[in-house]
């Protein structure tokens, strides 16, 4: 039924369509919770791993 709303293509946005198609988002079936507190973790250890990088300079 809501496709019947659509108007049809024109054929320059039909070749435009087929030469570069619509890219969409993946499905993700993660909580995004779960997501968030791990990029989190990500940011603590590459801070940790800067710090360490620094306090070795430092002792050179």
């Amino acid at each position: 039924e809501y496709i019947k709303v659509f108007q049809k293509l024109l054929s320059k946005q039909k070749k435009k369509m087929i030469k570069h198609p619509l890219e969409r988002e993946s499905i993700s079936t993660t909580p995004k919770c779960f997501l968030e507190k791990a990029k989190d973790k990500r940011k603590k250890v590459i801070g940790q791993n800067s710090k360490k990088k620094v306090a070795l300079e430092d002792k050179n």
